[in-house]
């Protein structure tokens, strides 16, 4: 069933949001369920910490809206953009890392991920030059100056 994209919700619960293999359902002792439309909010939400996931975008916001808005308006010098960059993605990695990533016909209608992808995105913008520049200047690994970033790492939060 994982292989399937199906998560364990317990040791002889999974739920998923695909067709389940005709080799799967085919098996005895498989029972297919499937939510009417009007159902799959509270189905997730019963089978989801998203109360805890929602607050932490919530609180997220809060406490990165104000840098992202002061941002635009006097940016940080390089060293001081390094240490925002650092705590922003992990502030935000924290909250995405418990976040089931749920279809949003599923999720809470007042759901702030977006909301939350928003203003990291706008912060992350503003530091990423500065922070970078500063990495380049003063970081080395043991055999010297650090590799340049991968391909992927000018796209994040663009997607």
């Amino acid at each position: 069933l994982t292989s399937a994209g199906y998560a364990a919700v317990s040791p002889v619960i999974h739920v998923g949001f695909a067709a389940l293999p005709t080799a799967l359902a085919a098996r005895d002792g498989v029972l297919i369920m499937t939510p009417r439309p009007d159902d799959r909010r509270a189905l997730a939400a019963a089978a989801f910490r998203l109360d805890e996931v929602s607050q932490g975008y919530r609180d997220f916001v809060a406490l990165f809206l104000p840098l992202a808005d002061a941002l635009q308006r006097k940016p940080l010098d390089e060293e001081q953009a390094l240490v925002a960059r650092t705590l922003l993605i992990h502030a935000f990695r924290r909250v995405v890392l418990r976040d089931p990533g749920l279809p949003q016909d599923m999720l809470p209608l007042d759901w702030p991920g977006e909301a939350a992808r928003a203003v990291a995105a706008r912060a992350y913008a503003q530091v990423v030059g500065p922070a970078e520049r500063f990495l380049d200047r003063k970081a080395q690994s043991e055999e010297g100056h650090l590799p340049a970033p991968s391909s992927d790492f000018h796209s994040r939060f663009t997607s």
